[in-house]
């Protein structure tokens, strides 16, 4: 939620106003927490094929 409201424009100041239990650390404490998960891991897709694989295969179940 914090790293969510800091994304969307909300200042660090208007946090620390609308929670009076919110503490400056606490918000730098999230945003060093999204940076660490952001870098934990790189995931590679697959390419599909456009065609013979999903030939005959209902368009629901179709990535295309």
């Amino acid at each position: 939620m914090i790293v969510g409201r800091i994304g969307s424009g909300v200042t660090m100041d208007d946090l620390l106003a609308d929670d009076p239990y919110l503490e400056r650390d606490d918000i730098l404490q999230a945003l060093r927490y999204a940076a660490w998960r952001s870098e934990e891991r790189e995931i590679v897709l697959a390419s599909f094929p456009r065609a013979t694989p999903w030939v005959g295969i209902s368009r629901a179940f179709s990535p295309l």
